[in-house]
């Protein structure tokens, strides 16, 4: 049978494809909807759960876990948006054969520090490194550039662009130099996730083999991704092959099976680390203890995020600045997902996404950047509670104010009013802060606005959802 007609060259081809466009579609199409299927990614359903506790997730994060102890790094090639993206970016290299070391030493060492640093509250780790942030900041970056040479809107603003470009286009250059470098490098000795369930693929159940059969012909190894396949000693390293099982669909004389070990082999299995497996694992528990007592003294939030106007804003669900910084990657899906367009990429000044009135406002009809945020930095609230849920405050400044009533006309929940001489009067008890009012006023401004939202430090409920 050809190789092109086989049944796992189709599945091979069909599962990854269904992925990476559902994926596609969660970052750019704004149907919540799609945004479901990132309940099976790997990577926000770690940070997920230890950011507001979710037993269904965690049970997906377990099962995910048996499943990769039982046949190995499937994930890896068949549901992580990430590495498929990587996949297709190989179609482009010509290299054929490659052998990746065991790169225990790195590979451990990133994993440790990676989440050291998130179990102390400080997620800056997988703000670069996790494989579903990455992939959601390149897919935001390339689609919102196209659409600033198609339709005229925010996306055409120049310094707009360039927070894409920085948040997207570089990672994108990044890791297409490191697949025409080394293939799937990123996944086999960088990638935190990826370094957690190599550990589980490692003593698996069900492993891949070459056996007596082979005459080292190189088929199998030039189409590895992982570089997993050493034809000089005849083995595959488990721990990072990605069971994307070309090889197998490859192998003309069909030198590689995929089962469980033999009862010899199975002794192999047991855990017996090297002196340098062993000091490596030290030194990252070391690593990750230190990042995590570290991160417990740094409060980036205080220093990069709260400015001392109180100007940083962040989305519904928040609940606060110090979580909020702790639990977002910046995957940009909250930003896509935006009906009033306030959610902006991260810059120089504010290392999250954030919410900018002079851009957008906060819609009063939606909740959906709480429904999509895979990592929980934002809880899942209801519209309901959204509505009433403060963000920040309306601030007035009566000596740019044109009295135009516009502020007054725009607000959803009747927090302005009008006094005697025509200005706007706030009643605090109902402002949530959505930021309707500076977005629409025509005196608005960075020095002197004629209305500014100010953050709250923590969020909070509002008396009453409207005084209408």
């Amino acid at each position: 049978m050809k190789t092109s007609s086989s049944l796992l060259h189709k599945i091979r081809i069909l599962i990854p494809s269904i992925s990476i466009s559902i994926s596609t579609l969660a970052f750019t199409s704004g149907f919540i909807p799609f945004s479901k299927f990132f309940i099976i990614q790997m990577g926000p359903n770690i940070l997920n759960v230890f950011a507001s506790f979710s037993s269904i997730l965690l049970l997906v994060v377990i099962v995910t876990l048996i499943l990769t102890f039982l046949f190995g790094r499937f994930y890896c090639s068949f549901i992580c948006p990430f590495g498929i993206l990587q996949e297709f970016i190989s179609w482009g290299s010509k290299k054929k054969y490659i052998f990746i070391k065991n790169q225990t030493v790195i590979r451990y060492m990133i994993a440790s520090v990676s989440f050291g640093l998130f179990f102390g509250g400080w997620s800056i780790a997988f703000r670069f490194l996790d494989p579903f942030s990455n992939f959601g900041s390149i897919i935001s970056s390339t689609v919102s550039l196209i659409y600033s040479k198609i339709i005229p809107t925010d996306f055409a603003d120049k310094t707009y662009v360039i927070k894409f470009f920085s948040t997207g286009i570089i990672p994108l250059f990044v890791i297409v130099f490191l697949v025409l470098w080394k293939k799937r490098i990123f996944c086999v000795a960088i990638c935190p996730v990826g370094t957690l369930l190599g550990l589980f693929s490692k003593w698996g159940l069900f492993r891949l083999k070459i056996n007596e059969k082979c005459v080292k012909c190189s088929k199998c190894a030039s189409i590895c991704g992982a570089g997993a396949i050493d034809l000089k000693e005849k083995k595959i390293n488990n721990e990072t092959c990605m069971r994307c099982l070309k090889c197998i669909d490859h192998c003309p004389i069909k030198a590689i099976q995929y089962g469980i070990g033999k009862k010899e082999t199975r002794k192999t299995l047991i855990f017996n680390p090297s002196r340098r497996e062993f000091l490596a694992t030290g030194i990252g528990v070391v690593i990750a203890i230190a990042c995590s007592k570290i991160s417990g003294y740094v409060k980036p939030s205080e220093k990069a995020l709260l400015n001392k106007n109180f100007s940083t804003i962040f989305p519904p669900g928040s609940v606060s600045s110090d979580l909020f910084l702790s639990k977002c990657t910046s995957c940009l899906l909250c930003l896509n997902n935006c009906k009033g367009g306030a959610i902006k990429s991260p810059n120089s000044k504010v290392e999250t996404v954030y919410l900018d009135y002079n851009k957008g406002f906060c819609h009063y009809e939606c909740n959906n950047c709480s429904q999509v945020c895979p990592t929980g930095a934002i809880r899942k609230i209801s519209l309901e509670e959204k509505k009433i849920t403060r963000i920040g405050m309306a601030v007035f400044n009566y000596e740019t104010c044109l009295k135009c009533k516009i502020c007054y006309a725009k607000c959803p929940t009747g927090a302005i009013k009008l006094n005697e001489n025509g200005f706007p009067l706030l009643e605090g008890q109902y402002c949530i802060g959505c930021g309707s009012c500076q977005y629409n006023c025509p005196a608005k401004g960075e020095k002197y606005p004629a209305v500014r939202i100010v953050a709250s430090f923590a969020q909070a409920e509002a008396t009453a959802t409207v005084s209408k």
